[in-house]
């Protein structure tokens, strides 16, 4: 619940976690690991963008209302990424099994900083900017 909080700009207090008309979710960037049959994995690092409020439907069967999946959408726009001449939107990387040297240097562009130590989490993280 934390993530998605800080994504969409909500606001919780005493456990109970709200949003409103004039909730404000912060720019971010984000990457996205993807792991193939051989070990090798691809990140796709998006490195502005803004999410937006979950759409969630319900639908009545029976005696019982039936709910969709929660669905949150973002929209992601070109920013200067350090060592290209324009804006970007969307960077890729790719790294055989048991490499991380394209993985570390897409954080960098990304985030402007390394990777998150083996202490941190391996799903990535994300700064606003």
């Amino acid at each position: 619940m934390k993530i998605k909080e800080n994504l969409l700009g909500w606001e919780t207090v005493d456990g109970v976690t709200a949003t409103g008309s004039n909730d404000n979710p912060p720019y971010v960037a984000v990457i996205f690991a993807k792991t193939f049959e051989d070990g090798s994995r691809e990140y796709v690092g998006l490195p502005k963008g803004i999410f937006t409020r979950p759409s969630v439907t319900g639908n009545t069967k029976g005696e019982g209302v039936e709910y969709s999946s929660e669905e949150i959408t973002a929209q992601f726009m070109d920013r200067k990424v350090e060592g290209f001449i324009e804006e970007k939107s969307v960077l890729f990387a790719r790294d055989a099994k048991g490499e991380t040297i394209n993985r570390d240097a897409l954080f960098m562009k990304v985030f402007g900083q390394a990777y998150p130590s083996e202490n941190g989490t391996e799903n990535g993280g994300g700064v606003e900017g």
